[in-house]
């Protein structure tokens, strides 16, 4: 199931890198949208090279998402129950390691993010809290369409997204389960050796 969910995910890369645009002042709709101009900006003109470059493609998405991605709160939320338990350093580590596992598999299906796949559904109104949801209607290589969710935590005054849900399910959740069995099994800290090293 975990398996699956991943695949899904991975398969939405450019949506999800398509998010991470952000503007302060803007709100959560705002953000998806001119997310979604900036990364095809990025990549106009330049699919097939990236595809045959794909290592150079990593800085590209680096500069959309690393500044506008809660890594920290993302970090916390897989972690949860073992954020507590970990040391700063772990803490560090963990958040620098996953950022890192979230670049690789999205990385190889950027260039085939088009525009023209990401709908958004209209929006209840204006935010009402620090975390919202933007709905979006994502039409896949088969034809099909998935709903997809964008969670954005507003933090001194500006929106990141934390956690993308496919049809309800969410990716922060996923990669919790995952980890907590691996981190049942082996220790939090030979977890995070073990992301490192991929």
């Amino acid at each position: 199931m975990i398996t699956m969910m991943r695949r899904s995910f991975v398969s939405l890369a450019g949506v999800f890198l398509a998010i991470a645009a952000i503007a302060a002042g803007n709100s959560p709709v705002d953000v998806v949208q001119s997310a979604s101009d900036e990364m095809l900006a990025a990549l106009d003109g330049k699919r097939d090279y990236y595809r045959e470059h794909p290592d150079e493609l990593y800085p590209v998405i680096d500069s959309v998402l690393l500044p506008r991605f809660d890594r920290t709160f993302a970090g916390q939320q897989v972690l949860k129950k073992h954020w507590r338990t970990a040391t700063p350093e772990q803490r560090e580590r963990f958040i620098d390691a996953f950022y890192r596992l979230l670049m690789k598999n999205y990385a190889g299906r950027a260039v085939d993010f088009r525009g023209e796949q990401l709908r958004i559904l209209p929006s209840r109104g204006e935010p009402s809290g620090p975390i919202e949801k933007v709905a979006t209607e994502v039409t896949l290589d088969d034809g099909t369409s998935a709903r997809v969710d964008y969670v954005l935590r507003q933090k001194d005054g500006v929106w990141r997204v934390f956690d993308v849900s496919l049809e309800g399910v969410s990716y922060v959740v996923s990669y919790r389960e995952e980890f907590n069995a691996e981190i049942a099994e082996k220790g939090l800290e030979a977890t995070i050796e073990r992301l490192e090293a991929d």
